[in-house]
């Protein structure tokens, strides 16, 4: 039996403090299995972490063809300008110069159709004299499903990537690793930085992490990283996706409230062009009902106007959510008293919107 010293330690038989007893498992136990809650946690953290990697991947790619869509846009609008503008400027004394530039933005059926022709309209132009100086004022895109409408005057096909002119369509890289070396890095400093549990003279333990807690900060740590950059791709795809949303929505609205507004019966004028003023936001509506109250409906009720509108084309010139700028190409037929007979004259306009109340009214309309 060992006997108390004066500190109250005991002492063996030979006067020796006794050994502390070892936490390490005996010799020839049998080793003990991680607990079923840990493993299904792991589990969930790794399912977590995948999702979140191929949703990044995901938002990601769509952001990089948003961006591509929306450079080749430029692209299109761009070369649409320079043609226009390679068209209608034309000098006496650089005719030839001129006419090869127009050749070298020209492709298609409108190369093919002006190939050849270049020395007798260059001996035109020099015989008569003429100078003339382009303006682009509008410009924008009308897409189909082959095909890209850019501005008035100029027309290119996005077959296999090719497109009028000589501007190419333009891609946008993936934002590089960066950000996910260094979250690595990160981890393998924090791994490098655990340490075993250790004991001091006097028998208590040292405070450290053990390779566990490590292990389980190290996850957190890519969780919430993830989560992050997942939660800011989305807002981008978000924002992409009501910018596409505006595009569409304000194009439609422009045409249909254009039509109101343009076309009308002499029977039922009054009542046609005030349920126009519907669409249209306040300072605008009160002036165009005092336009119609004034001249619009007198003159059509004395003459017997009828007037037809057809939108011919529509291009988005700039949306964002809530303002939108449209180009339309209209289509106007009118018979009177005076002529009977229809007559169909082309215009284009501007038209300003606004999105007030999950509605898209015209602030403006612009004849261009």
């Amino acid at each position: 039996m060992p006997t108390p010293n004066r500190a109250g330690q005991g002492l063996d038989g030979e006067g020796r403090p006794p050994e502390p007893a070892s936490d390490a498992p005996a010799p020839g136990a049998p080793k003990q299995r991680r607990p079923l809650k840990s493993l299904l946690g792991w589990g969930v953290t790794a399912v977590v972490i995948v999702a979140l990697v191929a949703a990044a991947v995901v938002l990601l790619l769509d952001q990089r063809s948003a961006r591509e869509r929306d450079d080749r846009r430029q692209a299109y609008v761009d070369t649409a300008r320079q043609t226009v503008l390679n068209l209608t400027t034309i000098h006496p004394e650089t005719a030839k110069e001129d006419v090869d530039r127009i050749i070298a933005g020209a492709s298609g059926q409108f190369l093919q159709e002006f190939e050849g022709r270049e020395d007798p309209f260059v001996g035109v132009v020099q015989d008569a004299n003429v100078t003339t100086e382009g303006e682009v004022v509008e410009a924008g895109v009308r897409e189909r499903e082959r095909d890209v409408d850019l501005g008035e005057c100029a027309r290119g096909s996005a077959d296999d990537g090719e497109q009028q002119g000589t501007a190419g369509p333009l891609t946008a890289r993936l934002p590089d690793a960066g950000d996910d070396q260094r979250r690595r890095r990160q981890v393998d400093r924090i791994e490098g930085g655990v340490r075993p549990m250790s004991e001091n003279n006097e028998g208590t333990r040292k405070f450290a992490i053990t390779k566990e807690t490590a292990l389980k900060i190290a996850a957190a740590v890519v969780v919430v990283a993830l989560a992050v950059a997942v939660g800011f791709l989305w807002y981008g795809h978000r924002q992409d996706q009501l910018a596409e949303q505006a595009r569409t929505e304000a194009v439609d609205a422009a045409g249909k409230q254009a039509v109101a507004m343009l076309a009308y019966d002499f029977a039922d004028v009054d009542n046609q062009l005030a349920a126009a003023a519907d669409g249209l936001t306040g300072s605008f509506r009160d002036d165009y009902t005092t336009l119609v109250q004034e001249t619009i409906a007198p003159g059509a009720k004395e003459k017997q106007l009828t007037v037809q509108v057809s939108v011919q084309a529509a291009a988005p010139v700039s949306t964002t959510p809530d303002e939108a700028v449209v180009l339309l190409y209209l289509n106007q037929t009118t018979t009177s008293a005076e002529a009977p007979d229809a007559r169909t004259s082309g215009s284009r306009v501007r038209v300003s919107l606004q999105k007030v109340d999950d509605r898209w009214l015209v602030d403006q309309l612009t004849p261009v």
